[in-house]
């Protein structure tokens, strides 16, 4: 099983903007059931991503699915500087402790690329 651990930069849920300080997003492949196909006929590939979260505030969305809007680190350039780039997608609220979240993906995770996996 391929996956990715990645580093959240910036993220809103539902809307609202986070002050972060600091995140991760845990992407997995989800091995094909060889029955799921693409319109092309080769197997899809299904990913399953948490999103953890600990909040500079104590303001956490309620429980239940938002649409979520992260900028993650994928990366770093020759001159030492970040690669940042946009994901979003739909997730659902697991828990809240103190100041963090927990996000599991309910879906879709645009913006990410396979390229990512290892």
């Amino acid at each position: 099983m391929r996956q990715a651990r990645l580093v959240v930069a910036r993220a809103s849920i539902g809307g609202q903007v986070l002050g972060l300080a600091d995140g991760s997003l845990q992407v997995a492949e989800r091995a094909p059931s060889g029955h799921e196909r693409t319109v092309s006929g080769t197997p899809s590939v299904h990913l399953d991503w948490e999103l953890v979260l600990r909040s500079v505030d104590g303001d956490l969305p309620a429980r239940g699915v938002h649409q979520v809007v992260m900028t993650v680190v994928t990366g770093h350039r020759l001159d030492g500087g970040l690669v940042l780039e946009e994901m979003a997608g739909e997730a659902a609220v697991v828990r809240t402790i103190d100041r963090s979240i927990v996000l599991r993906g309910d879906g879709a995770l645009e913006g990410f690329h396979l390229g990512l996996l290892s």
